[in-house]
Parts: C-alpha cells; structure tokens; sequence
C-alpha cells in the first residue's frame, strides 16, 4: 500500500507524521495538515492568509469561539483584532 502524506516505517509498522505538513493553526491544538507547498511552512490555501491587522503572513486563526479571522504571531495583532472585534462589540451589546 502506497502512504503518500505519511512516512511509513516497514520495521515497527508506525506511521510518522511528515515533515511537510502546513503548519497554520486553525483552532487551539489543531494544525491544517495540508501538504506544503515549498519550503513556506504553509499550503497553498494558508500561503496567501494574510493577518487582517498587519497584512504579513498569517499564522492561525482567532481562537474566540466562532471568530475564523487570520491572525499573525505578532502579538499587537491580536491584541488590535481583540478589542476592535470582541471586547468593542461586547461593550455595544451590554
């Protein structure tokens, strides 16, 4: 059997997770898992997310629940993202 997106090791008969998985977050604990496209880190889908605050690469999504908005590492970025979007519109509400 062929295992294209797994390495296979024939002598312990373990599947090992590949080195050339998208490694963008789309929830807590949860990567893509996509096949990388070059030496980027990311798929092509997640290559072109950009952050909504910064516009550089984007590296997970929001984690409030609900919220899929492409955020970056950079911490300004979610804080920005946080207020604008959850902690404002809290506000409004109550």
């Amino acid at each position: 059997m062929d295992y294209p997106y797994w390495d296979y090791d024939e002598e312990d008969s373990t599947l090992y997770e590949p080195k050339n998985m998208c490694k963008y977050r789309i929830r807590k604990n949860m990567e893509c898992g996509g096949l990388v496209s070059g030496s980027s880190g990311y798929c092509l889908i997640h290559l072109k997310t950009k952050c909504i605050t910064c516009q550089s690469q984007a590296t997970h999504n929001c984690e409030e629940d609900g919220c899929k908005t492409p955020l970056c590492d950079n911490r300004y970025c979610t804080t920005d993202h946080n207020i604008k979007k959850h902690i404002y519109q809290w506000k409004i509400k109550h």
